[in-house]
């Protein structure tokens, strides 16, 4: 199956959570797997969606760690995000591509 991966940054200021950004773009899902487990949020859907929830300073170490040019966007996006963005859930979804696995 295809995946793709949002990014979504939130702040939280003064009790109220707001959304600063998102962008869907390649992040190192393994790696970020292995220190924080997605959750399965998938629903009743046939398909996997996962979540993490990171801090945006650990998002920006997995970024770095792996400097592949496949994450460029995704760590452009993270550098660029104001200070008030402090979480960052990252959710994989699964979807059909129709193409063959």
């Amino acid at each position: 199956m295809a995946t793709f991966t949002d990014l979504i940054a939130l702040s939280w200021t003064q009790g109220r959570y707001a959304v600063v950004a998102q962008i869907t773009a390649d992040v190192p899902t393994d790696a970020i797997g292995k220190d924080h487990a997605f959750s399965d949020c998938s629903g009743d859907s046939i398909y996997y969606d996962g979540c993490a929830i990171l801090h945006k300073s650990d998002l920006a170490r997995y970024l770095a760690a792996d400097a592949s040019a496949v994450y460029k966007s995704a760590s452009e996006w993270c550098q660029s995000l104001p200070a008030e963005a402090t979480f960052v859930i990252v959710h994989v979804a699964e979807w059909e591509s129709g193409l063959g696995d």
